[in-house]
């Protein structure tokens, strides 16, 4: 018995890696799920259902491509300004 516990560690391990298992795949899983229900939606609202399902992709993904680069443009331009050569310069010397 390690640390004082009811359990030997290596059987304690065995419910942890299925619960990490298992929460990795809800977190795949839901958000399938929601899409599915969205677009299942959307095509019982109109015979224009596809081209609407088209519109509402392509502005996701437009948002998505434009925090990116917003990100990308944040990171480049303060976040360098606010790290400057003497930061880094001390964080080389004490990594090593």
């Amino acid at each position: 018995m390690d640390k004082g516990g009811f359990l030997p560690e290596v059987l304690l391990r065995i419910p942890v890696a299925v619960s990490s298992l298992f929460s990795s795949f809800l977190q795949f899983v839901i958000p399938l799920m929601i899409v599915s229900f969205v677009v299942s939606g959307i095509t019982k609202l109109s015979d224009n259902a596809g081209q609407l399902i088209g519109v509402l992709m392509s502005l996701s993904y437009g948002s998505l491509v434009l925090a990116g680069l917003m990100t990308f443009v944040v990171g480049q331009t303060i976040l360098l300004k606010v790290i400057n050569e003497e930061h880094t310069l001390n964080f080389a010397e004490m990594s090593q």
